[in-house]
């Protein structure tokens, strides 16, 4: 009989409380924030971060966002640390323009070999908001300013993260901006 095991934090744990939120500037082209609601996740949650960027020259844009998920074993062997280093998880969300003045955002997941694709429009102004796109995970604050609720799932096979010897295993989340 197959059973399956939910892997979660108590409601009450201090790692639903504690936020982390990232800022950073490119001088003279743009400003960005990164926001996470809280600090650990479980195995088969979705991992979301809002990111907000403030364009400062009409020359910069984003043109994508990555975000990796990297899996890190440190197994004792023959008296020495073999380290693997494992990509477990990415998503990619690329914006670019679409016909009808609209502007695209494409989330591309990969979870392994598995891919899927998703396109969500977000309007510029309110007229083109009326005109069919109701859902929005990209919002255009002005010319210069986006905001994006960037999601991964996390696979349900994950391991969690322990120091406990002789197998040590970390986890880290990335982002990578392209600008052009």
């Amino acid at each position: 009989i197959s059973v399956p095991v939910l892997r979660s934090f108590p409601s009450d744990s201090l790692e639903f409380f504690q936020s982390l939120d990232h800022e950073s500037t490119i001088p003279g082209q743009l400003s960005y924030s990164l926001s996470l609601p809280h600090k650990a996740w479980a195995a088969g949650d979705t991992l979301s971060a809002i990111f907000h960027a403030s364009m400062h020259t009409k020359e910069v844009s984003i043109r994508s966002v990555k975000t990796c998920i990297t899996q890190t074993h440190r197994i004792m062997r023959d008296g020495e640390w073999e380290r693997q280093v494992e990509t477990i998880a990415t998503a990619s969300h690329t914006v670019h323009q679409a016909s009808e003045g609209t502007r695209m955002l494409k989330s591309i997941l990969g979870a392994g070999k598995s891919k899927s694709a998703r396109h969500v429009a977000f309007a510029e102004d309110d007229e083109s908001a009326a005109s069919g796109s109701s859902l929005s995970l990209a919002t255009q604050h002005s010319d210069r300013d986006i905001s994006v609720i960037l999601d991964l799932p996390i696979p349900p096979s994950t391991p969690p993260s322990h120091s406990v010897a002789p197998i040590y295993v970390d986890h880290h989340v990335s982002w990578t901006l392209t600008v052009v």
